[in-house]
Parts: C-alpha cells; sequence; structure tokens
C-alpha cells in the first residue's frame, strides 16, 4: 500500500508593487519555505524561531517550521510545532492532516484517528479524509471503523485502486472474505496491472479455500511483477526455518 497523504499549503506570490513589508509574517513565511525547499533545515529553524517570537500569533509559521521537521525526520519535533499551529487555528485543516499521519506512522493510531476525524469535521467532501482515517483504523486493527471509512471513499471516487486495495484488506481481516473478494475484484476491473492486488485477492482465495483461483491469482501477481517471487520466499523462509 501507498503511505498516508500529507498536505503542503502552496507558496504566496508576492506581485510587485502589492509586496508586503519587510519583515512581515508573509516575507519572513517565504523565506523559510525557501530555505526548506534548499533542504537548509538548521537555517529554517533557526530562522524561524526568530519569526516565531516576532509573530507569536501565526499559525503559518508554526506550521511551516512543522513542515521542515518533517522533511530532516525529526518527528516528534514536528508534531509539537503542528499542535501549535492548531492551537492558534483550531481549524488548520493541513496541520491535523500531517500531525494526523506522522501519529500513524508512530504507530500511534487511537490518535491518528481522532486526528483524521478533525480533517472529516472540516472537510466531509474531502477523500483523503475518509482514506486516511480508514487506513489508519486498519492499521491499528479496527477493521470495521476502517470499512465504513474506505466504503465512503470508494464512492467519492471509485477509481482510486487504493482505498478498493485497503477496503478489501479491512475486510479479508474482518473475516467478510467475499466483501473482500468484491472489493479486490472491482480494483483489478480498475486496474488490471497492479500487482499487489491480484496478490492480496490469492491470500483471500486461498484462505477461502479455493486452491484454484488462488493460484491463479497468484501467478497473474507473478507475471506482473516478478520480484514478488523474492519478496513472498523471504517472508516464507524464518516459518520453514521453525
Amino acid at each position: 500500500m501507498t503511505a498516508y497523504k500529507s498536505m503542503l499549503v502552496l507558496s504566496l506570490i508576492l506581485a510587485a508593487g502589492c509586496a508586503p513589508e519587510p519583515g512581515s509574517s508573509a516575507v519572513m513565511l517565504e523565506h523559510a519555505r525557501l530555505l526548506r525547499f534548499q533542504e537548509k533545515y538548521n537555517e529554517a529553524d533557526e530562522f524561524l524561531q526568530t519569526a516565531i517570537k516576532s509573530h507569536p500569533t501565526n499559525a503559518e509559521l508554526h506550521y511551516e517550521r512543522a513542515l521542515s521537521y518533517a522533511a530532516a525526520e525529526k518527528t516528534d519535533l514536528a508534531i509539537a510545532e503542528y499542535e501549535a499551529a492548531i492551537k492558534l487555528n483550531a481549524d488548520y485543516l493541513e496541520a491535523h492532516n500531517n500531525r494526523a499521519v506522522l501519529l500513524a506512522q508512530q504507530g500511534r493510531f487511537e490518535e491518528a484517528v481522532a486526528g483524521f476525524s478533525e480533517t472529516v469535521r472540516l472537510n466531509s467532501d474531502e477523500v483523503m479524509a475518509y482514506s486516511n482515517r480508514g487506513r489508519a483504523n486498519l492499521d491499528g486493527g479496527n477493521y470495521d471503523a476502517a470499512i465504513r471509512d474506505l466504503s465512503i471513499a470508494v464512492n467519492k471516487d471509485p477509481a482510486e485502486i487504493e482505498n478498493w486495495l485497503m477496503r478489501g484488506m479491512a475486510c479479508a481481516y474482518g473475516g467478510r472474505l467475499d466483501e473482500s473478494i468484491r472489493s479486490f475484484s472491482y480494483a483489478i476491473s480498475v486496474n488490471p496491472q497492479n500487482a499487489e492486488v491480484w496478490l492480496r485477492r490469492s491470500e483471500v482465495y486461498r484462505e477461502m479455500g479455493k486452491i484454484e483461483e488462488a493460484d491463479h491469482d497468484l501467478n497473474r501477481a507473478l507475471e506482473i511483477n516478478p520480484e514478488l517471487a523474492q519478496q513472498l520466499e523471504a517472508v516464507s523462509e524464518p516459518a520453514m526455518d521453525n
């Protein structure tokens, strides 16, 4: 599966003749973004520390600092800065989403679900909000909740294969094998070249005792992506050693 989906805020365009004053939060934000784009994370951190002291109520500066920390793989600091941004702006959609993504990556799934629930509250029309929350519920073992979220996601955007894949997995783990097969089958109908979907459906068929169908799907997955054979062998080796 692909990773959780984060958000970015597009850079401001400072038009000639109407540019903000030097030292304004907008100018400082643009400079911090430039440093991040150049991967000068330490410089960005030092600059943003000064900028935040000058503009302590500006949520965007904290958000930008969080993006810089996240890019530098300083996850705990990034989470803290997203929280600072949210404290200043409780409806900061991107901050809620990106904080929840980092929490999920740390395995803090209940907290992540709560964060993604805020993104659903703020924009219930956004497919990504349900997709991310569904993924967090899936990873956290809350399969019924995952199925509910991912069902909404696939209804909103039936062409998004990843959501069908996650829904199929949630159904499989939740014991709803026939429904799992239907989700994987739909995903295959949309994109028959996705090897992972064939592989996942093969696993469910095997669980159902449908060996012929399972072998067919496994062979199809290996045709699409021959490297899966090595991955599957690596997974099976520890069990053979025991």
